[in-house]
């Protein structure tokens, strides 16, 4: 798996998208959605790290990421999601965005 930080890092430096402060904008996402780690930490697990913005981020937060990441990676991240991540009405809504009907059972962290 190629790593999400370094992908990240050719992106910002091509297009210098900043947030207000001059941080860049990914970061500022990932310090909002991973507050408990570095920036460049949860970067490092990208399927993580948009499973927390699918949950935890608002509007702006989904556009950036899928700017820096694309959406096909919202779609891998529904295929296999991180246990514990989602929510009940995160799990419903992400999957109706990309038309899963009926929605699959939420995935459990224990058995």
């Amino acid at each position: 798996m190629r790593s999400c930080l370094g992908y990240a890092k050719i992106r910002w430096m091509g297009d210098n998208e900043q947030a207000v402060g001059g941080e860049p904008k990914l970061i500022r996402v990932a310090r909002k959605v991973v507050w408990w780690k570095p920036p460049e930490e949860a970067l490092a697990y990208p399927e993580r790290f948009i499973a927390q913005v699918m949950v935890w981020g608002n509007w702006e937060d989904v556009q950036v990421t899928r700017h820096h990441f694309g959406s096909e990676i919202f779609v891998s991240v529904l295929d296999t999601p991180p246990p514990g991540v989602f929510d009940q009405a995160s799990w419903v809504y992400w999957n109706n965005v990309y038309g899963r009907r009926p929605t699959p059972p939420l995935p459990r962290r224990f058995g």
